[in-house]
């Protein structure tokens, strides 16, 4: 598992060894389309970012609350 939450990126859940949070990985996945093109914009493996894309469709809740949590920090 790489995934962690710990006192890094304040406490959202992130890739392990990196500053990268699952949040950005999933949202560059929607915004290029592909595992493949996220990997390559983030310069991550793309098991990495499998990993975050899974971990977040498991954690739905939890990436929920992260989303209201952003939201109300730069509210469209």
């Amino acid at each position: 598992m790489t995934i962690v939450q710990d006192d890094v990126l304040a406490g959202e859940p992130r890739l392990d060894g990196r500053r990268v949070a699952v949040r950005h990985v999933v949202s560059a996945v929607q915004d290029f389309g592909s595992v493949e093109a996220a990997a390559e914009q983030l310069r991550i493996p793309e098991a990495e970012v499998r990993e975050a894309v899974e971990w977040a469709d498991e954690n739905r809740d939890r990436m929920e609350e992260l989303r209201r949590k952003w939201a109300k920090i730069r509210p469209d």
